[in-house]
């Protein structure tokens, strides 16, 4: 097969967040299968663009990306910061001309974000060549997060994207929840419930000797809830002066000077920034709980990063992973600061119980999610749709 993705951005632009670290190893992985998998990507990285090439492909482990110039939405000249602080829709002007243009027999083309200039393009191209088309939301039809910046999203919505997934021939939805608000949006296309995946690291055993880390892992973002996982470690930490707690990940929201006002001059947090490679590999592997007070998540990565590593969880409803508290793993709890408080200084207290928490996290990856059993699942779908 020969696979187009387009996405919003690719290797190496992690300030992204979870579609990079959800699709890239699903690309590389296809490649690795003989598939021939090529990406169409704009060049930012969130807050900045990423300095590389986009004239030519980049071999990115195995799979072909293009990488094409951001352009500012002309929303970018309202004198209004709510459309002037607006990403827009990441316009790449160039794509068009070279898709129409590339002469590359694409076999499937997958969409894999929702507002995003290049899924206007994409499916116009699939229908006008009848290439089968697929299409990933990544959590972001969550009420929840339409309700933000509602305005913006409810035009851009009956403009293009509903117009765009009513002619997909699949949708992708991470769980049984995201299915649910496909359908929500009166959309009655053939839906596949696939989930994200992830490679099982190489853990060392933990021991209750060792002082007690709680991690949280996540884009700065009032949807994530970093706040209210720094205000209930701060409630306990007095109870556990070994404890040390790390926040990780990019100030998405400009959220850091805020953080550090509450964190004043405690000492057994640290606020870190983004990390990652041997870093990030570090943190999780030195951790014995993971928090995520999140109002809403497509299938988190991160969670299934810090599970992979044998983490606790400690996080609520809006994760749509009910596995982790059916199969033992962590806790799903309403998403309050005394909520948490509480839950830290059971677990915490605790260290044995968390561990076997922990284990349990792990075997249900390792049943469940890795990136091999994902891939299946994908490869015969695209494989159907083909034909």
């Amino acid at each position: 097969m020969t696979i187009l993705y387009n996405a919003v951005g690719w290797k190496p632009a992690y300030k992204l967040g979870g579609p990079i670290l959800a699709v890239a190893p699903l690309a590389e992985r296809l490649a690795k299968r003989g598939h021939t998998v090529m990406v169409a990507a704009t060049n930012s990285n969130l807050t900045e663009q990423l300095d590389i090439d986009t004239e030519k492909w980049h071999d990115v482990e195995g799979v072909h990306v293009r990488y094409f110039q951001v352009k500012d939405s002309w929303t970018k000249n309202i004198p209004i910061d709510y459309f002037r602080k607006s990403n827009a829709d990441y316009r790449t002007p160039d794509l068009e001309p070279w898709i129409q243009s590339c002469g590359i027999p694409f076999d499937i083309i997958h969409s894999q974000l929702p507002f995003i200039h290049s899924n206007r393009v994409c499916s116009k191209f699939a229908a006008k060549n009848q290439i089968p088309y697929v299409y990933s939301q990544h959590g972001v039809f969550d009420p929840v997060r339409l309700s933000r910046r509602s305005l913006k999203k409810q035009i851009y919505m009956r403009l293009y994207e509903l117009p765009i997934c009513k002619h997909a021939q699949a949708l992708i939805a991470l769980t049984e929840y995201e299915k649910e608000t496909y359908r929500k949006l009166g959309l009655t296309n053939r839906i596949e419930v696939i989930p994200n995946g992830i490679d099982l690291p190489e853990v060392a055993h933990r021991t209750e000797e060792t002082a007690p880390r709680v991690l949280f892992m996540a884009r700065l973002h009032p949807i994530k809830g970093a706040d209210i996982a720094i205000q209930s470690f701060l409630r306990v930490s007095e109870r556990f002066p070994n404890a040390r707690f790390v926040v990780a990940g990019p100030d998405e929201f400009g959220m850091a000077a805020s953080l550090k006002g509450q964190i004043g001059s405690n000492q057994n947090i640290d606020l870190c920034g983004p990390v990652t490679g041997a870093e990030k590999e570090r943190l999780l592997q030195q951790s014995d709980l993971f928090v995520l007070p999140t109002e809403s998540e497509g299938f988190s990565i991160a969670l299934l990063e810090a599970m992979a590593y044998g983490c606790a969880i400690l996080t609520t409803s809006g994760a749509h992973f009910d596995a982790i508290e059916s199969n033992g793993a962590g806790r799903i709890i309403p998403r309050t600061v005394n909520e948490f408080a509480a839950s830290l200084i059971e677990l915490l207290s605790d260290l044995e119980s968390t561990h076997k928490m922990g284990n349990n996290a792990r075997k249900l990856v390792e049943r469940d999610y890795t990136w091999d059993k994902i891939v299946d699942r994908y490869e015969k779908l695209y494989l159907d749709l083909i034909r």
